[in-house]
C-alpha cells in the first residue's frame, strides 16, 4: 500500500511543489483536478485503508497467539484479500460526501479550489467530520491499541512453558512477528494521529489549512520508516534487505580476490 501511495504522489504532487506552482484548470475539469490533485484524494484514500490494514495485521496477529485453533479459518489468503476489499469500499463510501465539499470557483480571473460547508451548513461539516475521522483513523487506533495491549498480556501469561522445542521455536518466531507489526502500528499512529486531529480542528476554525497540509506531508514519512523497522526487527528481511544494497555480500565476495592480488604481489 505504500508503494502504491508513492505512486500516486505523481497524480497529487502539492506534497513535492506545492499548490501554488500547479494553476487549476479552467473549465469541467477544474473540480475533478481540485479533489484529485490539489487535496490528494488518492494519497489520503490510501493512506486511510493502510490504517486498516494495519489494524487488520493487529487482529491477525492476536488471533495467531491467543487463538491458534481458529486462525486458519479465519485467515485464508482468499478471506485476507476479501477483509481488505470489504475495508476498502468503507473508506470509499465514507469518502464520498468530501466530494461535494470540494468546488472550483472563479476569482479575479483565476479559478481556485475552494472547500465549502458539507450541504451549506458548516455544523454538517463538523458533524460529518468527526464521524469521518473516527471511522477512519480513530476507532482503527483504538482497535489496534486494545489488540495489541491484550496480545501483551497474553504473551505474558503464557509462558513458553510445556513445549516441545518446535513449538517454542515457533511460539518464539510468532511473538517476534507481533512486536514487529506492533512497531509498525505504533509508528504509523505517530504520523497519522496529528494530522487527522487538525483536519477535524479544521472545521471547527481552531487550525487553518496550511497547519492540514504540515501534518499531512509528515505522513509520508511512516513510508520511510517502515522498511527500518521490518530490517532491525526481522532477521530474514534484514538478509534480503542487505542484499538488495549491495552492502555485506559483495564486500565478502570481493575479500578473497583483493588477498589474492596483495599475495601475487
Amino acid at each position: 500500500m505504500e508503494f502504491l501511495t508513492g505512486i500516486f504522489i505523481i497524480v497529487s504532487p502539492s506534497f513535492v511543489i506545492g499548490n501554488e506552482t500547479i494553476p487549476v484548470p479552467a473549465g469541467p475539469t477544474a473540480r475533478a483536478f481540485c479533489i484529485f490533485m490539489q487535496y490528494n484524494f488518492f494519497v489520503w484514500f490510501l493512506a486511510k485503508i493502510s490504517v486498516f490494514i494495519v489494524m487488520c495485521m493487529a487482529v491477525e496477529r492476536w488471533y495467531a497467539l491467543a487463538r491458534p485453533l481458529r486462525y486458519k479459518i479465519a485467515f485464508t489468503p482468499q478471506k485476507a484479500f476479501l477483509y481488505v476489499a470489504i475495508l476498502s469500499s468503507i473508506v470509499m463510501i465514507v469518502t464520498i460526501p468530501t466530494f461535494f465539499q470540494t468546488i472550483a470557483k472563479t476569482k479575479e480571473d483565476q479559478t481556485i479550489c475552494v472547500v465549502l460547508p458539507l450541504m451549506g451548513s458548516f455544523l454538517a461539516s463538523q458533524v460529518f467530520t468527526v464521524f469521518y475521522c473516527t471511522i477512519t483513523a480513530f476507532l482503527p487506533f483504538t482497535i489496534i491499541i486494545a489488540t495489541f495491549i491484550h496480545l501483551q498480556l497474553h504473551i505474558m501469561a503464557n509462558k513458553l512453558l510445556h513445549q516441545t522445542l518446535a513449538q517454542q521455536n515457533r511460539r518464539q518466531k510468532e511473538i517476534t512477528l507481533s512486536r514487529m507489526s506492533a512497531a509498525v502500528a505504533f509508528v504509523l499512529m505517530i504520523f497519522i494521529f496529528p494530522s487527522q486531529i487538525t483536519y477535524m480542528l479544521f472545521f471547527f476554525n481552531l487550525t487553518n489549512w496550511d497547519m492540514v497540509n504540515v501534518f499531512s506531508t509528515l505522513n509520508m514519512f511512516n513510508s520511510v520508516f517502515n522498511p527500518w523497522i521490518y530490517c532491525f526487527t526481522n532477521k530474514v528481511y534484514r538478509k534480503e534487505f542487505a542484499k538488495m544494497c549491495r552492502f555485506v555480500y559483495p564486500m565478502k565476495n570481493l575479500a578473497p580476490t583483493a588477498m589474492q592480488a596483495v599475495n601475487q604481489e
